[in-house]
């Protein structure tokens, strides 16, 4: 976040003036970026946006140029900061190496983008990684996160075999769909619960001895079967990423 934006919510936050209002100059430019009203993004950010300082956030953010649904943000914002609201200290930079100097608010930033191009990285590449899927594996792998993504495409025929017989004459996309919906829903899960680091090439999982535990609970009743039925619920799957 810049300089500019940053001193803007210093001022609101000294003035107790944080809650977005309906003529907020904003509103019109950020909206159309989003294909919808003015008043409807306002709703929306009133309905999803609690705390008036992130719904400050959220629009210096988008007015920025990281343009999310007020849904969406509030999906990421969950996944950052869990269940405590950002405080006005989140604006504060402090130094993390010499000279060089980040605030919570500059993470959030940087979060947002890794998952926004997770999203336009599958696009391109003519496959499909669902919004939630993005934030668990950005969240998880952080700069790694689509090395992991290459990692899936480069082992797309290992990862056919897995599935089992009647996967091998589906497309590469719909395989990639099926392994990072996988990768996203059980192996990263199931990792962190038993205490293990997520396997930075997704065969790792299944070839590494150290993730035998894991295999288990992820597939138990056999690795084809329980792969090639993993499937996304994603509540936002069917909605723009914009």
């Amino acid at each position: 976040m810049d300089n500019e934006i940053a001193g803007a919510l210093q001022v609101l936050g000294t003035e107790n003036a944080l809650a977005v209002r309906e003529t907020d100059p904003r509103l019109p430019q950020i909206a159309s970026q989003l294909r919808m009203g003015p008043e409807a993004l306002y709703r929306q950010i009133q309905r999803w946006i609690e705390s008036p300082l992130e719904q400050q956030i959220y629009m210096a953010l988008a007015h920025g140029g990281n343009v999310l649904r007020p849904a969406k943000f509030a999906e990421v914002l969950a996944a950052y900061r869990g269940s405590s609201p950002l405080t006005i200290e989140a604006l504060q930079r402090k130094e993390v190496a010499k000279d060089i100097y980040c605030s919570e608010v500059d993470d959030l930033e940087r979060f947002i983008e890794t998952i926004q191009g997770l999203v336009e990285a599958a696009s391109f590449a003519e496959f499909k990684c669902t919004f939630r899927s993005a934030i668990v594996i950005a969240q998880t792998y952080g700069e790694n996160a689509e090395k992991v993504l290459d990692s899936i495409q480069g082992q797309v025929q290992k990862i056919a075999a897995l599935m089992g017989e009647s996967m091998r004459t589906r497309s590469d996309a719909r395989i990639m769909n099926q392994a990072i919906n996988f990768l996203a829903r059980k192996i990263i899960p199931t990792c962190q619960s038993l205490g293990l680091p997520a396997p930075l090439s997704f065969m790792e999982f299944f070839e590494g001895g150290g993730y035998a535990a894991a295999r288990r609970r992820c597939v138990p009743n056999g690795w084809k079967v329980g792969f090639a039925t993993t499937r996304s619920n994603d509540r936002y799957d069917e909605e723009s990423n914009a």
